[in-house]
Parts: C-alpha cells; structure tokens; sequence
C-alpha cells in the first residue's frame, strides 16, 4: 500500500505529523508512506526514517511566472500541471491531508478522482468546499484559537490516519546532520522568538531572566531563533560571553533537534523549537497566551509544564525563573502552571487553576465523543440555548407549513442562519453548538431536490435537541438586556 501524507502546514505541523507517520509506518510496516510538504519547510523532513519518501511543492517555481514575469499565468499552469502529474502518476492507494487549508483541499480532490482514497478537507464534484469525514467537520467547526478543544493537533492527526499514538512514535529514526559548533556539556535553551509577534516574549524580559540565570545560577545558556530575533538581548550575551552561546540566525532547522535532545531544559513560546523538544524527549517550559490555544499545540515531553497569561507579556520574568529552578530540581515547576502528564491520551495537559468552567469542553465531548452531558447553570447560556431552540423551531414550522421552497421561504432560513450565527458569536458556549450546524450545513453535497430538503430540515431539527436537553420545553419569558439576535 502506497499512502502519501499532506503536510502543506508551517515547521511547527510538520514535526506535529511525524508521530503519525512513524505510528503508521510501525502498524503497517510493509507500507510505502509518502509526506509533501512545501519546499520551504523540506528541513522539518529531516531525522524521519530514510524510507519515508519526501515530495515538495514548489511554491515559488509555480508562482514565479504570475508575480515576476508579468503575470504570465500559462506558464504557473504548466508547471502547476507537471507537479500534480508526478504526483499522480505515483498511484497512491490513499492520500490523508493533515493541511486543513483551502490548497491542499483542491489536491486532496484531484488525487481522489485519479483514485486514491482520501481523507480530509477536499471537494465536491462542483468545486464547493467538501468536509467528508466526520474529524475534518469537528476540526473546521471547533479547533483553533478561541475555541474549547482540546485535543492535541498531533491526536488529531493520528486520528485521521487511523493509528494510535505509543510514546516511541515521538523520537527521531533517521540521520540529523553534522552540528559543527561546540555546545556546552551542559545547558538550557532559550527561543527568544515565536512565529508570531503576538506570542513573543519582550526582549526585555528575556534579557532580565539572563541576568538572573547568570547571578543565581551557574547554568549556560544556548539562545535559538531566527535571524531577525535577538537583538535586544545582545548587551547581555556580550557581557556573559563565557556562559552564553549566541546561535540565533546561526542554525538550520534540523540543528534544533540536536540541539534540544541534549539540553535539560526549553524555554519560550509557541514555536517550532517546542515541537522539536518534544520530539527528542526533552522538556519544555512553554511561554502562553490566550492568542493560542496551547491544549492544541503545546509541547508533549514528559515533565513539560505550560505558563499562561491573557498577554504573553502578562506573564513575569519571576513566574519563568521560579518555574525553570523548580523543574531542574526535579520539582513541578508551579501549581498554577498547566502540566504534561503520562496515560491522558488525546488530551495531553492538566491544569487545575484555568479560568471559567469546564461546560464548555464538556459540551463538545457530549456531541462528538460521546460523552455525558454536562449540568448547565449558567443563565446567560440557558437564555442562549433558549433562542437557539426557538430559531430552529421557527426553521422547523415554516419546513412544515411550506409546500415548495419559494425565494420568501429561502430567506426566512437564510434570516434564522444569522441569527443563529449572532447568538454564537455572544456566547461561547453556544458557539460551540452554533459552528456545528453551520459545518454540517456546508457538508451537504450536491444531490437531488428533496434529498437536500430532507437534510437541512434534519439539521434543523438536531440542533433543536441538543438545545433541549440543556432548556426542555418550558417557556421563558427574556428580559430587557438578555441575549436577541434579531
């Protein structure tokens, strides 16, 4: 069996798929396991078993003609075509697209009409956007920042290729290239960058936790990050020249997996250099905020502890060296801080002094893991999930009194869509349920007349009672100032 892997992703997804490859590769070991990934990202390739064969897409070679050459746009086709025919002409037997982008939605089509099966975001038939397993609709409708899952991305990927995760599917099985600098015998890691700005910790900040390590400590330091990160911490690496190792812009991709596997300990932000460590086992002090979602692409490494704050910058240079001390002992770093723990599954991090409630991330097991539903005692939710079952009964009595779909009654459902859309948008909770019926409404392909009817007037009514089991069938009479979307 040939199956090819899309990983179209950045470096952070990359490392997140290897575990899935490396699962797939122990469960089905006379497989012929394939990854694309973009050609710029090739170096996240490297230290996965030389069996696994890499495909790249080559981005800037397709877009060239259309950006340099004056939009010469027959000449990107061309090339476009000779990408996809060498693609095609390898005979997968079944493509698993872990991308969730709208590229990789296109190609994930074309390989299933030349006949490989397929898994994850695609096509209909007519080019509208296809979600056709039930994991791509949960990960359209409830993954991302902002939003109350909480399965670890590389869970999600396993998932969708079928396998079970061991911990030896988190490890490096090929060559890792020679690293030509001297490190440390022993050392910490610092990524003084992200991948956004958003989640960058302040070059001041970085600097002070140094100056602290330096006075209190007699660790060394390695600093890592791309080269146009780091320059604010420069006066402290001159000053400690002797204890710290400046490698920020100095290392290729691949060299972070060296790098990490012999440190004792790394510490910063949502990045790739996270994804690294918890490839090679090493733990991690991760560095979060409410602009990720860290229970989706926090570091996996036993021993790993998440500190997180509203504003990444919320969070103090105190909070991290106290934290980074206490894990070196042997110790959990603190408390308040969220925790990797062994045998949790898909969920990888416990922390017991989050914010709000649970119900949230209840509700979702309940709807698509089967999970008990839980108690609702919020009022302002009851009085959302109150409207949300009187649009869907309004959808339902005008399906029930209309004898053809007229352009009137067409725009009564399309009115009550957007009210339900609104009444998610004020509350999180019935988010949650408000993105379930807009997905399963985009995952209707095109078929006949009355088949569709049927369809949409059955999502209609599942909402109503998922609604009902949290509001029943008492009436509610709403107060100035409570929750409309009219």
């Amino acid at each position: 069996m040939k199956i090819l892997f899309v990983q179209l992703a950045r470096l952070g997804d990359i490392y997140q798929t290897w575990p899935t490859v490396l699962a797939t590769l122990r469960q089905n070991p006379e497989a012929e396991i394939h990854l694309l990934v973009r050609e710029r990202f090739l170096g996240a390739t490297i230290g996965l078993p030389e069996s696994v064969r890499i495909h790249t897409l080559p981005s800037a070679a397709i877009l060239g003609p259309v950006i340099r050459d004056l939009r010469d746009i027959n000449s990107s086709k061309v090339r476009l075509d000779e990408f996809l025919e060498s693609l095609e002409a390898e005979n997968f037997d079944r493509v698993i697209n872990l991308s969730f982008s709208p590229f990789s939605s296109f190609l994930n089509h074309y390989l299933c009409d030349s006949g490989a099966e397929c898994v994850g975001y695609s096509r209909h038939k007519d080019g509208y956007f296809d979600m056709p397993d039930d994991l791509s609709a949960y990960f359209y409708a409830q993954v991302g920042v902002g939003r109350w899952n909480r399965y670890h991305l590389s869970e999600i990927f396993a998932s969708m290729a079928g396998v079970q995760l061991q911990p030896e599917d988190w490890t490096i099985r090929g060559r890792l290239p020679f690293f030509e600098r001297v490190l440390p015998s022993e050392y910490i890691v610092l990524h003084i960058g992200a991948s956004q700005s958003e989640k960058c910790w302040r070059g001041d900040h970085w600097s002070s936790l140094m100056e602290q390590i330096m006075k209190k400590t007699q660790l060394n330091v390695v600093l890592v990050g791309s080269r146009d990160e780091g320059h604010d911490v420069e006066k402290v690496v001159e000053k400690h020249r002797q204890r710290i190792l400046n490698l920020v812009g100095r290392t290729r991709v691949s060299d972070l997996l060296f790098i990490t596997q012999w440190a004792q300990i790394c510490i910063g932000g949502d990045s790739v250099v996270m994804h690294a460590a918890s490839l090679s086992g090493t733990p991690c002090l991760n560095l979060s905020c409410q602009k990720v979602n860290f229970w989706e692409t926090g570091p996996v490494s036993f021993g790993s502890e998440v500190i997180w704050a509203p504003g990444i910058n919320d969070i103090s240079v105190n909070q991290v060296y106290q934290s980074m001390v206490n894990m070196l002992d042997g110790r959990t770093g603190a408390e308040e801080n969220a925790h990797v723990s062994e045998g949790l599954g898909a969920v990888k991090f416990t922390w017991s002094s989050q914010g709000g409630t649970h119900f949230e991330w209840e509700l979702i097991q309940a709807m698509y893991s089967g999970g008990k539903v839980p108690l609702l005692d919020d009022p302002v939710t009851f009085q959302a999930f109150y409207r949300l079952r009187e649009l869907t009964e309004l959808a339902l009595e005008k399906f029930n009194n209309a004898n053809e779909m007229t352009s009137d009654f067409v725009a009564l459902l399309d009115g009550v869509d957007q009210a339900i859309e609104r009444v998610g948008q004020l509350n999180t909770a019935a988010g949650i349920l408000a993105r379930w019926f807009i997905t399963e409404k985009n995952r209707l392909s095109p078929q006949s007349y009355q088949t569709l009817v049927d369809k949409t007037y059955q999502i209609y009514q599942d909402l109503n009672k998922m609604c009902r089991l949290f509001v029943g069938d008492e009436s509610y009479q709403f107060e100035q100032g409570e929750i409309y979307a009219d």
